[in-house]
C-alpha cells in the first residue's frame, strides 16, 4: 500500500479521551492477564497431582480470557496518522470500484485489522460511494452484503452501539475498540440496519483540507 507519509495531530478532546482509554486498557490488561498467568501455572502444576481433565476447562477459560484481553494491544499501541488514497482504504475493508481519488487520514498498520473485525461483526463490505461534505470532509458508505438474522432493525450512532443490540457480548469488544481506533483518526460513524442489510458510513476529513487549516 502506498501512501505520502505526514503525520498530524489530532484535536485536544479527542487525543485525550483516547490517550486516557488506552492508558486505562493498558492497565487493566497487564493487571489481569497477569492475574490469570498465575492461576494457569497454579492448574498445570494441579493437573500433575489431580486428574487432568479437572483442570481443562478452567484453564482453557483462562488462556481463552488472556486471549480476549490482548485485543486491547490494538489501541494501546498507539496511533501514527498517514495520508492515505481512498482506494487503499477501500482494498483493506471491503471491495468496489470506481473509487474516488481522495485522501484521507488512517493508521496504515491499523487498517488490514479494521477491515478483518469489521467483516467479523457486519460481514462482507461493499463500498457504495463518497459523498463530499462541509468543510472538506466526505462521507463513506458502504454496505455489508450478509444478511443480519435479526428481526430488528435501527439506526446506530457508531460500531458498538449496533453490537450491544444485535451481537454477543464477546463482539461487543472488539465493536468498542473499533469505535477507539476510528475516534484516533478522527473518523465518525454511524450504522442504519435492516432486516437484510447493514449500511455503514464514515465521515472523514479529506487530507488536502487538513493540510490548508
Amino acid at each position: 500500500m502506498k501512501s505520502n507519509t505526514a503525520c498530524v495531530e489530532l484535536s485536544a478532546p479527542a487525543e485525550k479521551e483516547v490517550a486516557v482509554s488506552a492508558r486505562l486498557l493498558r492497565a487493566l490488561s497487564h493487571i489481569i492477564r497477569g492475574d490469570l498467568s498465575v492461576v494457569t501455572n497454579d492448574l498445570s502444576y494441579l493437573s500433575t497431582i489431580a486428574p487432568s481433565e479437572e483442570c481443562m476447562r478452567p484453564r482453557a477459560r483462562c488462556e481463552s480470557a488472556a486471549a480476549t484481553l490482548a485485543k486491547v494491544n490494538i489501541i494501546t499501541s498507539g496511533v501514527f496518522l498517514e495520508s492515505v488514497w481512498l482506494v487503499d482504504v477501500v482494498r483493506e475493508l471491503g471491495s468496489g470500484v470506481d473509487v474516488d481519488p481522495v485522501k484521507l487520514q488512517a493508521d496504515v498498520s491499523k487498517l488490514s485489522w479494521i477491515g478483518q473485525t469489521l467483516r467479523t461483526l457486519l460481514g462482507p463490505l461493499t463500498f457504495q460511494g463518497a459523498t463530499p461534505e462541509s468543510e472538506g470532509y466526505v462521507g463513506i458508505k458502504w454496505l455489508a452484503s450478509r444478511p443480519l438474522g435479526h428481526s430488528r432493525g435501527g439506526c446506530f450512532a457508531s460500531i458498538s452501539e449496533y453490537a450491544g443490540h444485535e451481537l454477543r457480548e464477546r463482539d461487543v469488544i472488539d465493536a468498542a475498540l473499533l469505535d477507539l481506533v476510528f475516534q484516533s483518526f478522527g473518523w465518525k460513524q454511524s450504522i442504519e440496519a435492516s432486516t437484510d442489510s447493514i449500511t455503514l458510513c464514515l465521515t472523514v476529513q479529506r487530507s488536502d483540507a487538513r493540510d490548508k487549516r
